[in-house]
Formats: structure tokens, sequence, C-alpha cells
């Protein structure tokens, strides 16, 4: 049985030096929690880390950081297609109208 006395000299915290307890299963779920839309400070409490915990396990993990790339992409992305959804709907309104004067 492992001493707990040395985590709590880290604040109930592993030690320097430890495993950083990152799994491979890891990565489905951080792309799933990027598609809803969570932050990172959410992402980290749903793995119970810290948010350097997140950028740590990116650097070290490329197939994570990859994973994490689609909350950027949808972040830049949303906009674009919130402005086309409302062109759309713009334009179907144009339409609508246009027929109703015509009619």
């Amino acid at each position: 049985m492992k001493d707990n006395n040395s985590r709590l000299a880290f604040g109930g915290k592993r030690g320097p030096g430890q495993p950083s307890g990152y799994r491979a299963e890891y990565v489905d779920q951080v792309r799933r929690l990027c598609e809803a839309g969570l932050t990172d400070v959410q992402i980290a409490q749903y793995f119970g880390v810290d948010r350097k915990t997140i950028r740590n396990w990116q650097i070290a993990h490329p197939e994570f950081h990859e994973a994490r790339q689609l909350k950027h992409e949808l972040a830049r992305i949303g906009p674009v297609m919130q402005r086309r959804r409302l062109l759309s709907q713009a334009k179907a309104a144009m339409v609508q109208a246009a027929k109703a004067r015509a009619g």
C-alpha cells in the first residue's frame, strides 16, 4: 500500500515525476466534449484534473491534441455557419415575400 503522506505534501496531488494519469480513451471523450462546446476548464473538471494538465496532455499526446483542435475549428466555423444560415433564412423570406406580392 502506498504511503499517502507524500501526497499530502503536494496538496493531495501526485508528486513531481509521477505518471500523468492520461488514458488513450480520453481522445474520444475529449472529442465529444469539444463537440458539445465545453471550455478547457469544463473539460479539466470532467477529467478531474487542472487545466494545465489538459495542456500537458495535449503536448505529450498528439492524438489528444488533434481531438481538441475540433474545439477551435468549431469556434472558427461556427460564426460562418451561423451567417450562412441567417442569409439562407433571409433569402427564403425574400422569396416568400415576392411570391406573396405576385400572388
